[in-house]
């Protein structure tokens, strides 16, 4: 069968290190450009908020360069926003965990305005 053949493929590399650090990094530049558009915010409004460049925006936005978990609560802090890191079983969807943990339910985004950023996450499959 072709099929189960692709999908031990996939599955190896989606078992592998780079595919999931690829895969938040993703995560988080498709989280980070839904707040820019919430906000009203454009890359040149996020760079003076941060104090660098115009280009080191555009760079994290394309997910290129050193991202450091610094630069991920940097660029959330300047959306006013946070980082929520959970470590979870890869098919399950943490976005309830914040909920039970007593935090606000997030209200429902609006679709983003470039979606080639969205990736496809085990909440929306259901």
């Amino acid at each position: 069968m072709p099929n189960s053949r692709y999908r031990k493929i996939i599955d190896r590399i989606a078992s592998t290190s780079t595919y999931r650090r690829e895969a938040a990094l993703t995560e988080f530049v498709a989280d980070l450009s839904e707040r820019m558009v919430e906000l009203g915010l454009d890359q040149k409004t996020l760079a003076e908020r941060l104090e660098c460049s115009a280009a080191r925006v555009s760079q994290v936005l394309r997910g290129d360069g050193n991202v450091t978990l610094k630069t991920l609560v940097d660029f959330a802090m300047a959306t006013s926003g946070v980082v929520h890191i959970h470590i979870a079983d890869p098919d399950v969807a943490t976005r309830g965990i914040d909920e039970a943990r007593g935090r606000r339910k997030a209200t429902p985004r609006r679709a983003p305005h470039r979606s080639a950023h969205r990736p496809v996450r085990a909440s929306a499959a259901e």
